[in-house]
């Protein structure tokens, strides 16, 4: 049987050494259902979102829920007027500039 075991520079860790996938992330403090209210109230779904940047609705849904940071989508709710504060957007998108620094 494996057990976790919290160590203070890798995060959880089970017992033989492998790392748990799950590390919380800026994607944690994000309010999904107020991102889901604000849909609402503009008319969209995460279908829409998903057919107007071309990718899966499940990268959609997974980034909303704080599972992913999709910058893609998170950028795309941002240019939308989606407020910021409910977005928990990572730094890089605070600032307006993507990992190349443009």
């Amino acid at each position: 049987m494996l057990t976790k075991e919290k160590t203070p520079d890798k995060g959880i860790t089970m017992k033989r050494g492998r790392s748990l996938a799950y590390k919380p992330g800026v994607g944690a403090q994000r309010d999904y259902w107020a991102i889901k209210k604000w849909l609402h109230e503009k008319g969209l779904t995460l279908a829409d979102i998903s057919v107007a940047l071309g990718i899966d609705a499940g990268i959609v849904s997974a980034t909303i829920r704080g599972v992913r940071n999709a910058r893609r989508v998170l950028k795309w709710l941002a240019d939308n007027e989606c407020p910021a504060q409910i977005l928990s957007l990572p730094d890089d998108l605070k600032t307006g500039k993507n990992r190349k620094g443009e």
